[in-house]
C-alpha cells in the first residue's frame, strides 16, 4: 500500500511551491473555511504496525489525510499533512514527544504568526469565544501546556478552530465599524454573516 495514498504516488510529485525553503500558498486562510476535524485516538494497531509513538501517529493520519509522508534528518523528522488545500509541516525535534513541534507551519505560514494575528479590539471577542486573552497561552504547543499525551491530529484540529475564531472575530471588527460609522450600536449584522453570534456592546 502506498505512503503517499489517493492522488499522489510520490510527495515530491506534488506541486508544493518554495519560498525561502518553506511551502508557500497565495492564503493560508481559506475563503470557505471548511475543515476537517481530525480524530485524536484512533488505534493504529488494528490497521498496521507501528513500532514507535512517531509511526503511530502517521498511521493515524494516514487513515485521514489526503496526503501524508515523513522526511528524517540527523536533526529532526519532518511531516507532511495534506487536509483538502490545507497543507500542515510539522517539525519535530529527536525527543518528541517529551518536547512540543520546534515549528508548525499551515501553507507556509508559521502558526506563531496566526497565533499572534489579532488586532487588540478583538480580545473581548476572544475573550467570549475561547476564555482567554491570549491565543498563544492557550495553545497547547506553548511549553506551560504541553504534555507527551498531545498528538498531532490534536494540533490540527486545534490550528483550524483557531482560525476559524479569528476569521469570525475579523468579521466582529469589521462589524463593530459599521455600527460606529452608521451610528446604530444595536445592529446585529452579524447574524446575516455567519451563525447568529450576537455581538459584545
Amino acid at each position: 500500500m502506498s505512503m503517499y495514498p489517493r492522488k499522489y504516488e510520490n510527495p515530491y510529485d506534488m506541486d508544493w511551491g518554495e519560498c525561502n525553503g518553506e511551502m508557500a500558498c497565495p492564503y493560508f486562510v481559506p475563503e470557505t473555511l471548511k475543515f476537517q476535524m481530525l480524530e485524536t485516538h484512533i488505534d493504529t494497531k488494528t490497521q498496521g504496525p507501528s513500532k514507535t509513538r512517531l509511526l503511530q501517529e502517521i498511521g493515524t493520519l494516514f487513515f485521514q489525510c489526503d496526503s501524508v509522508f515523513l522526511k528524517k534528518t540527523p536533526t529532526m523528522d519532518i511531516i507532511h499533512a495534506v487536509i483538502g488545500k490545507n497543507i500542515f509541516k510539522f517539525e519535530l525535534c529527536k525527543s518528541y514527544p517529551f518536547r512540543p513541534p520546534l515549528n508548525v507551519f499551515i501553507n507556509g505560514v508559521h502558526y506563531n504568526i496566526i497565533k499572534k494575528k489579532m488586532h487588540p479590539k478583538g480580545v473581548a471577542y476572544l475573550q467570549k469565544y475561547k476564555g482567554t486573552e491570549c491565543v498563544c497561552c492557550s495553545s497547547t504547543l506553548c511549553a506551560n501546556n504541553w504534555t507527551p499525551a498531545i498528538r498531532i491530529p490534536y494540533i490540527i484540529n486545534e490550528i483550524q478552530e483557531n482560525l476559524i475564531i479569528i476569521k469570525k472575530i475579523e468579521m466582529h471588527l469589521v462589524c463593530d465599524e459599521l455600527r460606529k460609522k452608521f451610528n446604530c450600536p444595536f445592529a446585529e449584522i452579524e447574524k446575516y454573516l455567519f451563525d447568529g453570534v450576537p455581538h459584545i456592546i
